[in-house]
């Protein structure tokens, strides 16, 4: 039984018949000519995908790549704010603990740097009031009248007045270098503590945005590794930006198939298709071809072949039944032709130019072949020459049977 989020595989392309009302329709096994309406038909295998959704992404952390440690089931309806995925937060956890001990440090030096400088400058700021006080003091006693003392004594309190000024310049020109660089001191240790602060929410914040949690209720599809082409598993080394979970929107459903290169050419954009949910094969979808990728490439890294990415929109969308990641089989409507000769597939030999069939009585009939299915091919229309060699009815010999 399929899981409705697996990925699709390629399956070989198919051709089927459409076989009108024109003329009898052929047995294959009886390789008979026939007359009718052929069409061609591919069939590709696909998935279905949401036009848009909520994609919730790796976080951008210090590390360039994080490892998956839970994930929730694809397929599971979750609502708003409920985690849904959480990568390995060990490291963070490790350096947040010491983050928080480096910020309890700086703390802590910052405030005994603060109590020493207030020690250190109230020291200051009383060595500069005790000097201002001096120089008061010896501006009155140099304030006397000369002529009231000695010579000799009105100039030593001249003198002393001097230095006392000095003395005081000098203690306020301390105090201010003290103030400047306490608080030059005090900003580095802020600084630092800042720094440390920063650090710890900055590592809070990579904690919290390891755990993805959704947006919006809605159902869990979880995301591929590109260039593995498989879905993310938990233990999965990943890089910041790659999708891990997205919560589609059921609203809008397109088709996403694979078109194996060797049918390169026989899908345009704007032919139209049935598709046909696997679990609900009893209400196929009809749909539009909108784009086919330029490119084909692996699937996965173990094919040796290579296939187109096409797109399908779809004409109705179901969001009880549709949902992200069903297979689907998608059916193709190409070319067609009316009311032309067709001959059994098996009959012609397409080893030989031109291509040519052998009548049961044995005579080698050269065909111009227009369009084939896996059963049929119809002859190119070129007035009624054809059916005067290959008139419906006329049995063929298999291509490769000996004569």
């Amino acid at each position: 039984m399929k899981c409705w989020w697996s990925a699709p595989l390629l399956l070989p392309v198919l051709l089927a018949p459409r076989v009108g009302a024109a003329g009898p329709a052929a047995d294959p096994g009886e390789l008979a000519v026939s007359r009718g309406d052929l069409q061609e038909r591919l069939v590709l295998t696909g998935e279905l995908d949401a036009v848009s959704a909520e994609n919730l992404t790796v976080p951008r952390t210090p590390l360039w790549q994080l490892q998956l440690r839970w994930l929730e089931v694809e397929g599971t309806q979750v609502r708003a704010g409920q985690k849904v995925a959480e990568f390995d937060n060990s490291t963070f956890t490790a350096a947040l603990n010491e983050k928080r001990l480096a910020a309890l440090q700086a703390a802590d030096d910052l405030e005994k740097l603060r109590a020493q400088n207030t020690m250190t400058t109230a020291d200051k700021a009383f060595d500069a009031e005790k000097a201002r006080a001096e120089v008061e003091k010896a501006r009155l006693v140099a304030a006397l009248p000369r002529d009231s003392l000695p010579e000799r004594d009105w100039q030593e309190n001249q003198l002393d007045l001097q230095r006392k000024q000095v003395a005081y310049a000098k203690a306020k020109d301390d105090l201010e270098s003290q103030q400047k660089s306490a608080a030059l001191d005090a900003e580095v240790k802020q600084i630092a503590l800042e720094k440390s602060q920063r650090e710890i929410r900055e590592a809070e914040k990579a904690i919290r945005d390891l755990e993805l949690r959704a947006p919006r209720d809605g159902i869990v599809v979880v995301g591929e590794i590109p260039w593995l082409r498989r879905k993310i598993e938990v233990g999965d080394t990943i890089g910041p930006g790659l999708t891990a979970v997205s919560l589609p929107d059921l609203g809008t459903m397109r088709v996403k198939a694979l078109l194996s290169d060797v049918d390169d050419g026989r899908v345009a954009a704007g032919m139209k298709a049935t598709c046909t949910i696997d679990a609900y094969a009893e209400h196929p979808v009809e749909g539009v071809v909108r784009e086919i990728s330029p490119v084909a490439r692996e699937p996965n890294q173990t094919s040796q072949r290579r296939a187109f990415d096409v797109i399908v929109d779809l004409r109705d969308t179901d969001r009880e039944r549709m949902l992200p990641g069903l297979s689907v089989k998608v059916e193709i409507r190409g070319r067609a032709v009316h009311d032309a000769i067709t001959v059994p597939r098996g009959a012609i030999d397409f080893d030989s130019v031109p291509a040519h069939v052998r009548s049961a009585d044995g005579r080698t009939i050269t065909v111009d072949v227009d369009l084939c299915d896996a059963q049929l091919c119809a002859l190119r229309q070129g007035g009624e020459a054809n059916l005067a060699v290959l008139p419906p009815g006329l049995h063929l010999r298999a291509a490769g049977e000996a004569p």
